[in-house]
C-alpha cells in the first residue's frame, strides 16, 4: 500500500465502480444510437445503390461477352497444346552456358574448398583463459585438411 492519504481501499472500490459505470454507459449509448439509425426506415442511398448494381451488372455482362468472343476462335484442346510443346522442346539442342549447374562436377571442380577456423576462449579450472582454434591438429602445429 502507498503512503498517500487519499489512497485507501474505499477510494479504490469507488473508483472501480465509477469506471465500470462509465464503461457501461458508453456501451448503452452505442446500442441506442445504432438502434435508432437502423430503425430509421431505410437509407437515402437505396436508389443510388440499386443504380450502381445495375450498372455493374451491365459492365460484367459486356466484359464476359467480349471475353467469350475473343476466346471462341482460338480455343485449342489441351492435349494438342501439350503435344506441340513437347515436340518443340525435344527438338531444341542444349547450349553451353557460362554458369555451371549447381552440384555438377564442373561446379564442384572449379570451386575452392574454404575452411573457416573459429577461435574459442576456454576457461580452465585454474581461472586462466586459454585461446585456441577449433579443428583437427590445430594445436600440434599441423595444418588442417583443405587449408593452403
Amino acid at each position: 500500500m502507498s503512503d498517500r492519504a487519499e489512497d485507501t481501499p474505499l477510494n479504490r472500490f469507488v473508483a472501480f465502480w465509477w469506471a465500470l459505470a462509465v464503461f457501461l454507459s458508453f456501451g448503452v449509448l452505442t446500442v441506442l444510437v445504432a438502434g435508432s439509425r437502423s430503425c430509421a426506415g431505410g437509407s437515402a442511398m437505396d436508389g443510388y445503390d440499386a443504380l450502381v448494381v445495375k450498372e455493374r451488372d451491365a459492365k460484367l455482362t459486356a466484359v464476359m461477352g467480349a471475353q467469350a468472343e475473343a476466346m471462341a476462335g482460338s480455343a485449342v484442346p489441351i492435349s494438342d497444346a501439350i503435344d506441340t510443346a513437347a515436340k518443340e522442346l525435344s527438338a531444341m539442342k542444349p547450349t553451353v552456358t557460362e554458369v555451371p549447374i549447381p552440384g555438377s562436377a564442373a561446379a564442384m571442380g572449379g570451386a575452392a574448398v574454404v575452411v573457416v577456423e573459429e577461435e574459442e576462449t576456454v576457461v580452465e579450472a585454474g581461472g586462466e583463459e586459454v585461446e585456441g582454434v577449433e579443428g583437427e591438429g590445430a594445436g600440434d602445429g599441423e595444418e588442417v585438411e583443405g587449408s593452403e
